[in-house]
């Protein structure tokens, strides 16, 4: 049968990451099925450039959406064009809409929660964007035949907000590829504290600058503060003058986004992680950093405390105060420092993008199951 993916929502961060990892294990491990990817250009050579050389290539569809409303327009009117012409049997969407009108099976992976909680002194714009998806990730659950969500306080979340039920519902975490972050034997720790997240209001790096000014002297001269991600230039102006203004200027450095061996490197070679994010469906970074070894230091809120488990110490992402005084005892207690970090790689193995793949290479058989022989 034919299984198609929606690629278009993809651009940036996690969503990348997902694919990058997901598909290539899908065709590897399904034999009996053919694939399309409709994607973006390139989204499409990054995805492909991830599949194996002697493993089958996928059908690429390329429709290049420049912004959020071309984005939607294709995914609601192209893309069942796209179905019904290579006459497509499932149709998976991991970007919390489907296509109301593709005239196939849909499976659909709700990977963004922000449309169901609110954040203090959003603009009106953006609680008009996330009033829009939401109405349209709740119609997308309405029209799929099969949902996912990649933690169960996520999965609690979502199904709490409907006034229907949703019959056929899936919790499959996400994963991480542990060999890529484990730091080699004789390498050795630098002094600084990373942060690793695409950033914007709700991943409360305000918070985290605040707690960092707080450190004792000693402390934030020695450990600088290393932040990775995306960022847009007013919001980097903010931080920059914020950090002026406490000295700090030549301590919290931007990395931008990193990729790859760029990306490996920063996590084996920092000594904790902070993760002080107030939204995750999952968190990604946290897999990430703790599959590097690292102390990690994650915000109490969403599905943060179920991914982190015990491989961890949470805090109040809402006291600055209570970031500061746990920064400093970890960088004070070597012996604790050291206990957290091999509970961290100890967690991280239990998280796989192989037993992901697994997971929903068994519901496409579920879904197309239903459908019985062509």
């Amino acid at each position: 049968m034919k299984i198609a993916i929606n690629c278009l929502s993809a651009k940036i961060g996690g969503g990348i990451t997902y694919l990058q990892n997901i598909v290539p294990l899908l065709i590897k491990h399904d034999n009996k099925n053919k694939y399309f990817l409709v994607v973006s250009s390139v989204v499409g050579r990054e995805i492909l450039g991830a599949i194996g050389p002697t493993a089958p290539k996928p059908v690429l569809i390329t429709i290049n959406t420049d912004n959020i409303l071309f984005r939607l327009f294709a995914e609601q009117i192209l893309l069942p064009l796209v179905v019904l012409k290579n006459k497509i049997d499932l149709l998976y969407c991991p970007a919390n809409i489907v296509p109301f009108l593709a005239p196939c099976r849909k499976l659909l992976w709700i990977q963004n929660i922000d449309p169901f909680i609110e954040i203090k002194g959003e603009s009106m714009l953006v609680k008009l964007k996330m009033k829009i998806l939401r109405a349209m990730t709740i119609f997308s659950m309405k029209h799929s035949d099969a949902v996912v969500f990649s933690s169960d306080y996520s999965k609690a979340l979502v199904l709490a907000a409907l006034a229907f039920t949703v019959k056929n519902v899936r919790t499959i975490p996400l994963g991480v590829i542990s060999r890529n972050f484990r730091p080699e034997p004789r390498s050795v720790r630098e002094d600084y504290i990373l942060s690793v997240s695409n950033i914007s209001n709700r991943k409360n790096y305000d918070l985290l600058i605040r707690a960092y000014s707080k450190l004792k002297p000693e402390i934030s001269r020695k450990y600088r503060l290393l932040i990775a991600g995306r960022i847009g230039k007013n919001k980097l102006k903010d931080y920059i003058d914020e950090m002026n203004r406490n000295g700090l200027n030549d301590r919290i450095i931007f990395m931008g986004e990193l990729h790859g061996e760029e990306l490996y490197s920063a996590y084996k070679k920092a000594s904790m992680f902070v993760f002080p994010s107030l939204v995750e469906s999952f968190g990604l970074p946290l897999l990430e950093a703790m599959a590097a070894g690292l102390p990690v230091l994650a915000a109490n809120s969403t599905a943060i405390p179920e991914v982190v488990g015990n491989a961890g110490e949470l805090f109040d992402p809402t006291r600055a105060d209570d970031l500061a005084n746990r920064i400093t005892a970890l960088i004070e207690n070597i012996p604790e420092r050291m206990k957290l970090a091999l509970r961290a790689q100890q967690r991280a193995e239990l998280f796989s993008w192989e037993n992901t793949a697994k997971a929903v290479l068994s519901l496409f058989d579920e879904i197309l199951g239903k459908m019985g022989p062509k």
